[in-house]
């Protein structure tokens, strides 16, 4: 059965939705990733737009781009050993 977007907790999966501003190995100098990084947080963390997230439901983070590569690499793996066991091919 296909899963509709959104249904993810309706289909037993557990799930949780995110949003990320990835720069980690784009090849920009650590530099301009590092200012970018900061100008993001600076943004992200201002009250009003810190207040308008949380109304919506989502947790305000802001995590350093190492650390997301991390995550990354480590969802990459938890699901590609998902999608190999149940046989999942592309289309």
């Amino acid at each position: 059965m296909p899963i509709k977007h959104g249904k993810w907790s309706q289909a037993g999966v557990p799930h949780k939705g995110w949003m990320y501003l990835g720069v980690e190995d784009t090849g920009l100098p650590p530099e301009h990733v590092a200012k970018l990084f900061a100008d993001t947080q600076w943004a992200l963390h201002a009250p009003d737009v810190t207040d308008k997230l949380v109304a919506q439901g989502w947790d305000v983070l802001g995590s350093p781009p190492a650390d997301f590569a991390a995550v990354l690499r480590s969802e990459l793996e938890k699901w590609s050993t998902v999608v190999k066991g149940a046989k999942i091919k592309e289309n």
